[in-house]
């Protein structure tokens, strides 16, 4: 689904509002929601070359990784570790990978391995603050969650012609609901606690 087809959904709502803000606001709440929220778990294959360096194959348009979830070659787990979790001296070594964790920019392996292999990578993605487009499956998922965070967000804004506060007040509500219901039904998530949605900060 391209953002710019997303518009029709909220615009009705939004009187005298151009498309070029809208679809920047859309752009700006997908790129919060799903760096805040687990909400778009991805299975890829993962290679991880002799350097340690991971480069995941097939991923969506737009996307970027937040989080590995789960790495695994063989009947092998590799630990995914939090940003610099490993010291110099453990950097330098050769041997069975034991975790992965993002330095830089790259996601990496440590030990590195002695050959190229081949893993299967659970991850957390996002869409890029910049995307034109995003896949029909989550748009078929996630669109009501994403009218309701636009229409919070805008309706928020003060001295437009389609500031609503009342409105706003009820979006940020569903958003809410639909973002505990969605974190229910994923797989290993029991927390009982409801995200609280706010404007300006998710």
């Amino acid at each position: 689904m391209m953002v710019s087809a997303f518009t029709p959904y909220v615009a009705l709502e939004l009187p005298g509002c151009d498309d070029f803000i809208i679809q920047r606001v859309v752009r700006e709440e997908l790129s919060n929601l799903y760096r805040q929220y687990n909400l778009w778990q991805y299975t890829a294959t993962a290679i991880i070359d002799t350097t340690g360096v991971i480069t995941f194959s097939s991923l969506p348009t737009d996307s970027s990784v937040i989080e590995i979830r789960s790495l695994r070659y063989g009947n092998r787990n590799i630990e995914p570790l939090g940003v610099g979790s490993m010291n110099d001296s453990e950097l330098d070594t050769t041997g069975d990978p034991l975790v992965c964790f993002q330095e830089n920019d790259q996601w990496v392996v440590q030990p590195r391995p002695a050959e190229q292999l081949t893993a299967t990578a659970v991850l957390q993605l996002g869409v890029t603050a910049a995307a034109d487009e995003v896949p029909d499956a989550l748009a078929a998922r996630h669109r009501t969650l994403w009218e309701h965070l636009v229409l919070m967000r805008m309706q928020s804004m003060s001295g437009q012609t389609w500031t609503n506060p009342k409105s706003a007040s009820y979006h940020a509500a569903e958003a809410t609901r639909h973002i505990f219901e969605e974190r229910r039904r994923m797989d290993g998530w029991t927390s009982r606690r409801t995200p609280v949605v706010q404007y300006g900060g998710l």
